[in-house]
């Protein structure tokens, strides 16, 4: 069964292949740009529910966290395809591990020592949606480096509802509006809770602007809050 996905993922990920060059691809407030110019590397936040508009986008010289499961077999290959290099690995679930660890000392002895830009979906594998796990937070923290928030969206799209993050699918010859937002940088004396509260804020609300009828409605932010 396992043979058996892999080969789908790669039939998948040659598909995106075309599939991207199907799209148009377009960046809004580019925030990148400097650390392109002066090859300091970032860390690049997005919601779950965007990873595949994220992955068609594109980001140079990045490394993706795609989990152990059988999803990330089928979204693996995926990532190499669209130019980007795939870590194994997601949180815990039920108290064991599977494979998170790992797999973000890997991004950050990338980061550090290849300057490759770690892309974390921030609640993902499992949710609860707008939840910000620890693995950007850690990142920003020992590196001392910002945190960029990424809203892709694309022109039309087709969202699988019944799913736990409402997984966007972009259409093929459609248009990817990469929204990026401000560097977030950690403040002197913040906690890491509070950071990826801000993280957390920031793609929510950008979510809520630039996509308000698919952004869901929470009436408060204790979901967004750690401390």
């Amino acid at each position: 069964m396992k043979a058996l996905r892999i080969i789908l993922g790669w039939t998948i990920g040659l598909i995106t292949i075309a599939w991207r060059f199907s799209c148009r691809i377009r960046h809004h407030n580019d925030t990148r740009q400097n650390f392109f110019e002066q090859k300091q590397p970032f860390v690049l936040a997005l919601l779950h529910a965007h990873m595949i508009t994220g992955i068609l986008g594109k980001n140079p010289h990045s490394v993706v966290m795609a989990s152990r499961s059988d999803d990330g077999d089928l979204i693996a290959p995926s990532i190499w395809c669209a130019g980007m290099r795939p870590v194994r690995g997601s949180s815990r679930k039920k108290g064991q591990s599977k494979g998170g660890e790992q797999a973000l000392a890997e991004m950050s002895r990338l980061l550090e020592e290849e300057a490759y830009n770690p892309v974390l979906t921030v609640d993902g594998p499992r949710g609860p949606r707008n939840f910000v796990h620890r693995g950007v937070a850690t990142l920003a923290f020992k590196h001392q480096c910002p945190v960029i928030p990424l809203t892709p969206l694309a022109s039309r799209t087709k969202i699988l509802h019944k799913t736990w993050d409402h997984t966007h699918i972009p259409m093929p010859l459609s248009t990817i509006n990469m929204h990026w937002g401000e560097p977030l940088t950690p403040h002197k004396d913040e906690t890491m809770d509070a950071f990826r509260t801000r993280v957390g804020l920031a793609l929510r609300q950008a979510e809520q602007t630039l996509d308000p009828d698919n952004a869901p409605t929470v009436d408060d932010d204790s979901q967004l809050q750690f401390t």
